[in-house]
């Protein structure tokens, strides 16, 4: 290590000590498939993995990833005179050309959950290359202060979200690995 990388992390650890935060140390994360419907992610090591029919989840002491990959035509005849594809591609054109409809997706598998937001951000962003809508905010689950940060896209008919729920509420010291898992997330070519 060069001595200006080591004046660099000096200089970093007590301007944390001095101003309280205390950086978190890097975790190691390992690729994850989906299945039935293929993505990657990359996920904590030290996380306990739990699947069921199209939901990944990964729990630490302080954190959950979950992510949700559904078939928007699964079981849906098509009401199009096109081929499968054709629709597919019709549908996700669709969606992603409109915020409102994106954003209408992820406002409904919210419904489902009904958290009381609180803080609440709403965005786009980026999830597996692909416009994303976002939502960030604070809830109160069973007694529990927890920070949801979920961002959900369409990508050839597939529904794709991405949710992180911070255990205790304390999101700064989390962002870094957040930000590695999200970028991580990869949708199939």
């Amino acid at each position: 290590m060069s001595n200006r990388s080591t004046a660099v992390r000096s200089a970093l650890a007590f301007a944390g000590a001095l101003f309280g935060v205390v950086p978190a140390p890097a975790r190691t994360l390992v690729a994850r498939e989906g299945d039935p419907v293929p993505y990657r992610i990359a996920l904590p090591e030290e996380a306990e993995i739990e699947t069921e029919s199209g939901l990944l989840s990964a729990r630490t002491e302080d954190l959950v990833v979950a992510v949700v990959a559904t078939d928007m035509l699964e079981g849906e005849e098509n009401p199009l005179p096109v081929s499968e594809p054709e629709s597919r591609r019709i549908l996700t054109s669709i969606i992603m050309g409109s915020d409102a409809l994106l954003f209408a997706l992820l406002d409904e598998e919210l419904r489902r959950r009904k958290p009381e937001f609180e803080e609440v951000v709403r965005g786009i962003g980026m999830l597996g290359g692909q416009r994303a809508a976002c939502v960030r905010g604070r809830v109160e689950e069973r007694g529990v202060a927890s920070w949801l940060d979920i961002h959900a896209t369409v990508k050839d008919g597939i529904l794709y979200m991405l949710a992180f729920t911070i255990l205790g509420g304390d999101v700064a010291p989390h962002r870094p690995l957040l930000a590695r898992i999200r970028e991580s997330f990869v949708l199939p070519a």
